[in-house]
Parts: structure tokens; sequence; C-alpha cells
């Protein structure tokens, strides 16, 4: 079971309300769980704009802080799509499974003039009241090196 880290006021925000607008890939600033173990990615999105905007979010873990040793990518969460107003203020559960001590996110955004304005990314514990919020529930686990 994960650690205090996922259930206090400090619980880790790897997007920390960023805001996306540009297309490709970006990595979030990575952060240390105390104890890996089964938890939820709590997904929001703030305000949405731009041209069939899309985002995908890719859980990556690593044994190291750098995330150059032992590293795993998992739990990718679905390409969004529709308007920008469709996108706005929405909220996802992503099931995870966390196997490293650090974890970050890989986030891409695809589209024209594409702005995700105050997107976070919770990690809650799996049990944790939080983590029962309502939204869309992403089920499933894919795994690559």
């Amino acid at each position: 079971m994960p650690g205090s880290l996922l259930r206090d006021a400090s619980a880790l925000d790897l997007l920390a309300g960023a805001t996306l607008n540009a297309a490709g890939t970006t990595n979030s600033t990575g952060g240390k769980i105390a104890k890996p173990g089964p938890c939820r990615l709590m997904i929001e999105t703030g305000t949405v704009t731009g041209t069939t905007p899309t985002l995908q979010i890719t859980v990556v873990q690593a044994d190291d802080a750098a995330f150059t040793v032992g590293v795993l990518k998992t739990n990718a969460t679905p390409v969004t799509s529709g308007t920008g107003a469709a996108q706005s203020n929405l909220k996802w559960v992503l099931p995870l499974v966390v196997y490293k001590n650090y974890i970050r996110a890989s986030v891409v955004v695809g589209g024209t003039s594409p702005v995700f304005t105050g997107t976070t990314a919770f990690i809650r514990a799996e049990h944790d009241r939080e983590s029962h919020q309502v939204g869309t529930v992403f089920t499933g686990e894919s795994a690559s090196n």
C-alpha cells in the first residue's frame, strides 16, 4: 500500500496545474513515492481550447530521480478527442500500480493550437476517499520498456 505521501496535503501532483500549450511530448517533474503499490492517478483538465486538441498521459516509473535506471512506462490514457469545450473541466481516474520509487507523467498534446490550462494529475491511494470521484475510469494496464 502506498505511504502517507499519497494521502496528505502534499500529495504528488505530476502536472501541478500546468498549462499544456504546445503540440508534442513533455515530461513532468518527477516525484518520489514512499511505498510503491496500487494507487490511482486522478487527472483533471481546466479550460481546453484549440482546434481538435488531443491529450494522452503515460505514467513513467524509474529506480532513480534522473529516470535513467529501470525505466518502465505504464498506464497510458486513451487519446482524448473532440472540441476544446467538450474536453474542458473533465475528471478521469486511472488505476495504477507503482512498481518503482520515482514516477512522472509523459504528456503528448496534439491538434491545432491546443491549450489545456490548469491540468492536474494527483496520485492517490487506491482506497482513498478522493480516489472515488465521479469521472471516466480508464481500465487496463499496458506496460512497455
